[in-house]
């Protein structure tokens, strides 16, 4: 084998190690928004139930990470959050008490449907959907989908605040929480 020969192989095999690598990451929201909904919350009690944890984290918990980024960047948009995490090990359903108690304009949750291990990865699909209380109905859903080795907690985030301006449901000046470069 010659050094062309070589060097061809080496170059090919940085390709599809960058190609890999650039895979490993991402994440999809799909969502449909009630056309007649025109009320932006002032008050959202999020009801989250994000799995195991959210993908491999070298610096502490996905989910944590997940709720001070949501919550930050809606709380710094003028809209006072109350965050409640499943609980798997409680016998009571908890949401009545802390929807009397907290009075919410709308109700956010977020579920956790399936989770796959990969060989560079994982990934995770959620269901959400927000509950406008003052009309009663559903007013916004998604499906949400992440692909991620890395900081899963600041892309669930991210995507959910992107999707939430995009749809008019929070004001366009939201600022949405930065999602750390691998």
């Amino acid at each position: 084998m010659n050094i062309k020969t070589l060097a061809s192989c080496f170059f090919g095999l940085a390709i599809s190690l960058c190609l890999c690598a650039c895979a490993q990451s991402g994440a999809t929201i799909t969502s449909n928004k009630l056309n007649a909904y025109s009320g932006a919350p002032k008050r959202m009690l999020i009801f989250a139930d994000l799995g195991n944890d959210l993908a491999h984290r070298a610096n502490g918990d996905g989910t944590a990470v997940f709720e001070a980024d949501f919550t930050g960047s809606l709380n710094n948009c003028g809209i006072v959050t109350e965050y409640h995490a499943k609980d798997w090990l409680t016998l009571q359903d908890e949401r009545a008490a802390a929807i009397k108690s907290f009075s919410p304009d709308a109700i956010l949750e977020i579920q956790w449907k399936t989770e796959q291990d990969m060989r560079d990865g994982q990934r995770t699909n959620y269901l959400a959907a927000i509950y406008d209380v003052k009309t009663q109905r559903l007013v916004w859903k998604a499906d949400i989908n992440l692909e991620l080795r890395w900081f899963a907690g600041e892309t669930l985030a991210a995507v959910v605040i992107d999707n939430l301006k995009k749809q008019a449901i929070i004001d366009s000046s939201c600022v949405t929480p930065k999602v750390p470069k691998v």
